[in-house]
This record gives C-alpha cells, structure tokens and sequence, in this order.
C-alpha cells in the first residue's frame, strides 16, 4: 500500500522533531534551493582536481610526510573562507564573461544567478578556528598569507576527548571551519593518564570513532567543513635501522570511511631561481649568485613544489592529481630588494593547464599559444606554418609572464578547466 501524502509529512515531522530540521532534507528542496557551492583552493588545479573544491557540510583529510604542502593548503583554504563572497564572484565572473564574449547568454544568465546565490548565502565569509595539536601554527606567518588573524582561533590541545568537545562546541556556536593539525599527533586521555606497561594498543582509534561522530553530528551542511591533517610514518627495517617508503596514514576508519575527500601529497621538491630568476627543481640550474648562508656551496631555496592525488572523493572525480607551487620570499644580499614575493605561483599552474587542455602547445622549449580551432596564432602581417612565423614564448618564464599579461588566455584556461567541474 503506498504512502499517503499526510502519512509522509507526519514522518517527516517526526523525523524531523527527532533529529532536527538541519539533517532532514528533502532532495527536491534541495534542488530548487539552488547549489551549496563548494570552497574552492586557492590552487586553480587543485580545485579542478578537486572537482570544485571542500563540499560545504562534509569533512576532508589530508595525508602525507612533512613538509609536503598539508598545511600550507589548508592556510590557503582558510583565505579564501574569509574572502569568500569576492573570490567566488571572482571565480563566476571569469566563466561568465567568457560565456558572453562568445555568445552564450543563457548558460551566462544561469552562472549569474548561482553567483548571486553564494555571494547572498555567505555575504559575510566564513569564520575559522584551528586546533593546533603540535603548537606549529604561526599567526605572523598567517598574515603574510593575508589571512586576518584577528577572525581566527587558535586552541593548543592533544587530547582527543577534549578536542572533539570543543570542536562540537565550536560547530554548535556556528564557527564555519574547523581545522585540525594534526590528528597525528592526538592521544586518547587513557594514553595520557597511562603508566609505562599499560595495554593501550586501539585506545586511539577507539577514542576518535566514540567522539567524532559527535563533532559531525553539529555540522551544517550548508556551512561547515572540518579539515583534518594527518601525516604518514616511514616504515623501519629492524634488521637494518633502514627507513623506508612512507606507508599510509594512521589506520583510524572513522577517518577513513567518514572524510569525504582524501588527499594524498608527497614530498615537496625544493624550487630554486635560475639565473633568469625563474623557479626551477633542477639544482644544478640554480644560479650560483644564490649562496646558502653557513655553507661552503649550497645553494639557497625559493619554493616547495607539491604533488598529490585526491584518494577519494565522494562528491566529485577521484584519482585526480595536482601539481603546484609555493614562492618564498627573496630578497637580493646587498640591498635586501624584493625579488620574489611569497604566495602561490598560478602562472604556473595555468601553464600546466592550458598546455593540458592543448590551450597552450609546447613544442621544446618553446610555447605556441592556439586559437579557438586550437591552431598555432601568426604573428601580425604572418602567414601561419612556420615556427618562425608564430607567436611563442621561449621557457617557461617568458610562458607565465605572457600568461598574467593575457586576461583572455588566462580565462580560456580557467573556463576550460570549470567545464570538468559544473558543465553548462
């Protein structure tokens, strides 16, 4: 016998009453509600890997050995969490005009009134608290990053009863993002109160799936996202002390089953200036002007390169991976003259995209940006069929610089690598 229409709305009701308004959804609802979006990286191609970024309302776990960007990408999350409404619009706008500058008026309209849809929902960004479990995170190194530290907590704890209350707390009080770094370095409070030779084996593990069901249990989807950085051990043999390859991370399922997206980053490389100040991995093409202080000849780092791939991803593509880098700030030694600003290279990554996506054609060391029929550009007055004859950059510096000259290349990139991730 099939349900009756009063029947459903009083299981609802009751549904509702019981587990509350925020966890009853009906999809329908949802659908004309208009999209929840998603918190997109500062990282053009993690995004796109991503398939759009963080879903609002879920959790996400990022794993690997140090010094191989975690962190670094969640603290570019968290700017843009607070600029949300601009670096969304931003986002929009870029696909917007393109759509228009090409006819394309009605996909144009329906992009504006998603837009319109974010930009109300979050008008005032999205609040941040930082459960900082081995007392690293640096507020002066936050606000180079731009991040207004003044919206953002910090909490120095390890135990994970503790914690879980007071990121439950901090959910239930409408903190929008909470993150967690690192879960690694948590311990149980019977690993705490423990006395040499005590049986704590699972204690851990047992500890984080009886209290984080609580902590998700006070997200909003509509707003929330929980962050969680964990780090991966390298295996030891005991017959030769040798270390080998980083295994997985912590075997906590909870983790595992629960976390929407998980990202694996390897071990960044280390980036150096060449002799045209362009970043390279490459140490022997780092210019040797570039002396390490307190060594005989090493050569000074400028920048991480991180790799990962996204694991898992239940609201999107899995398997995708990304590719990015991180600038140091550099300065020259005799006039302490900025040469190089801290912050995220996105010429690069849009010079990995567009090349990719055949946007941008590399042929050697040169770079032949192509036109709508992705056919090679003439130079004025040229004819078309020569390498000579064609518009090119030689190396990659002279490919990123044209790059963040050409506001059309780099929103044929952008566009291009938004229609993988919402088509229109």
């Amino acid at each position: 016998m099939p349900i009756t229409p009063e029947a459903r709305v009083e299981f609802l009701d009751r549904q509702r009453a019981k587990f509350g308004t925020e966890h009853v959804l009906n999809a329908g609802e949802i659908i004309k509600r208009g999209p929840r979006g998603k918190l997109p990286f500062i990282s053009p191609m993690m995004t796109w890997a991503t398939t759009g970024g963080v879903p609002f309302g879920h959790i996400v776990r990022a794993y690997g050995p140090e010094h191989s960007g975690k962190s670094l990408n969640f603290w570019g999350i968290l700017w843009v969490a607070q600029n949300y409404p601009e670096y969304i619009a931003q986002i929009y706008e870029t696909d917007i005009k393109w759509l228009e500058d090409h006819g394309k008026f009605l996909p144009a309209r329906k992009l504006h009134s998603e837009m319109k849809n974010l930009v109300k929902r979050y008008p005032d960004g999205l609040s941040a608290v930082v459960f900082d479990t081995e007392g690293r995170a640096e507020a002066h190194f936050m606000q180079q990053l731009g991040i207004n530290t003044d919206d953002v907590d910090i909490i120095q704890d390890n135990i994970i009863e503790e914690i879980c209350d007071s990121m439950k707390d901090a959910f239930k009080s409408g903190i929008d993002i909470v993150i967690l770094d690192s879960a690694t370095n948590t311990q149980s409070m019977a690993e705490a109160e423990s006395k040499p030779g005590d049986e704590l084996v699972g204690s851990k593990a047992r500890a984080w799936s009886r209290w984080a069901n609580q902590v998700r249990r006070e997200m909003n989807p509509d707003r929330s996202v929980w962050l969680i950085v964990d780090q991966v051990r390298n295996k030891i043999n005991l017959g030769s002390g040798i270390m080998g390859n980083p295994t997985g991370p912590p075997d906590i399922k909870w983790f595992k089953h629960n976390a929407t997206l998980a990202i694996y980053f390897e071990q960044g490389k280390r980036l150096y200036l060449d002799r045209n100040n362009v970043l390279t991995d490459d140490y022997e093409k780092a210019a040797p002007g570039f002396k390490a202080l307190g060594t005989v000849d090493g050569k000074e780092i400028h920048g991480l390169e991180m790799r990962c791939k996204i694991e898992k991803n239940s609201t999107g593509r899995p398997f995708r991976n990304s590719r990015m880098r991180f600038q140091f700030p550099v300065w020259t030694r005799r006039t302490g003259e900025m040469m190089q600003e801290m912050g995220w290279d996105e010429a690069f990554e849009l010079l990995e995209m567009g090349t990719y996506f055949e946007i941008i054609e590399k042929d050697g060391s040169r770079f032949y940006p192509t036109d709508e029929d992705f056919q090679r550009i003439p130079k004025n007055g040229s004819k078309r069929g020569t390498k000579s004859t064609d518009v090119s950059w030689h190396g990659n510096g002279q490919a990123k610089a044209a790059i963040a000259e050409d506001d059309e290349l780099r929103s044929r990139i952008l566009y291009r690598a938004s229609r993988d991730i919402q088509p229109v």
